[in-house]
């Protein structure tokens, strides 16, 4: 609250100082070499998009479950999306199937999503030579595995994810030939599609104190963890190999029962992956291959979320605990 309201007193709102800072900030806890902010999550996927510069019609893999804006930039740049499946038991892509895919039907460029806080593998992926655009709004704070991260990395600062400046999105690139060319197309942004310094302060102080925000996540996940019976969630390979970005119950029930349940009980939740790729059925079936995507399918019907934020008090961490030891 004090660094919003001290940008906001020093007059200077539109995009400068801040968000400058947000960007190198940003990169240097993520080992980026630099980027931009900007004010929309869309716009930030399609920067990546015209910096890869690839030929119209090439084929574009994305992740089933990657959020549904990856797919409408596909097609907006007159790309053919095909859409991969992911493991049941994690929401993540298996390495050794990409690379098989591959074989079968080669594609330009790969989305992957590191999903509610755990990080995509991708050193098999990266051995195919293919650029990969990999979202981490989700995981920030988390360390990949294996070590390597995408050319391009989108990070949404929207209200829910890990951290967040009220909205907005940084697109940043792994090294400098990727940051030479996402510059061209960022210098064509009008000021008003940039991030403003007053979101930007906000994200700054999350980025500051990231270590303690995390430690509180994952004490609150630990709490819900014990207290889920009915139901399995996710891996979660606890702090440093992962993030405690929510709590997902994969159902074995009807999923609006579940949902009501909860909200009659005073406990939000949402579907987990209801705005993916593989949740937009007619498109598709209309433009892309899908292959498959079962599994996907199947997380997507039974997945829901209940909140971490570590804004969370005690007696509203006690309220969702009890509904997730309850719900039918």
């Amino acid at each position: 609250m004090n660094a919003v309201l001290s940008c906001m007193v020093s007059d200077s709102l539109e995009h400068g100082k801040e968000a400058q800072e947000l960007v190198g900030l940003a990169s240097e806890a993520l080992s980026r070499s630099g980027g931009s902010a900007v004010r929309e999550y869309q716009r930030a996927i399609e920067l990546a998009f015209a910096a890869l510069n690839l030929e119209p019609g090439a084929t574009v893999a994305i992740s089933a479950l990657c959020p549904q804006a990856y797919y409408e930039a596909a097609l907006r740049f007159g790309l053919t999306p095909l859409l991969l499946d992911v493991e049941p038991d994690t929401g993540l892509l298996n390495p050794e199937s990409v690379v098989a895919r591959h074989a079968e039907t080669p594609f330009a460029a790969i989305c992957v999503a590191d999903l509610l806080g755990q990080r995509q593998p991708l050193a098999a992926v990266a051995e195919l030579g293919v650029p990969i655009i990999e979202d981490l709004g989700e995981a920030v704070g988390a360390e990949p595995e294996d070590g390597v991260q995408g050319d391009y990395t989108i990070v949404s600062l929207e209200p829910e994810m890990v951290v967040t400046a009220g909205g907005g999105t940084l697109v940043l690139a792994a090294a400098k030939k990727q940051l030479r060319a996402l510059r061209k197309p960022v210098e064509l942004l009008s000021p008003e599609q940039l991030l403003p310094d007053m979101n930007a302060s906000l994200a700054l102080t999350q980025f500051r104190k990231l270590e303690e925000l995390l430690r509180r996540r994952h004490e609150i996940r630990e709490y819900y963890a014990r207290a889920l019976h009915t139901h399995r969630t996710l891996p979660y390979p606890g702090p440093g190999l992962a993030v405690a970005f929510s709590m997902p119950v994969v159902l074995e029930t009807d999923m609006r029962s579940v949902v009501e349940y909860a909200r009659k009980h005073g406990v939000s939740t949402k579907a987990a992956f209801a705005r993916t790729a593989v949740a937009v059925e007619d498109a598709e079936r209309t433009h892309a291959a899908t292959g498959g995507v079962a599994s996907a399918r199947g997380l997507l019907l039974r997945c829901v979320l209940f909140p971490i934020y570590p804004t969370l008090t005690n007696a509203q961490i006690e309220k969702i605990g009890k509904v997730l030891s309850t719900i039918p």
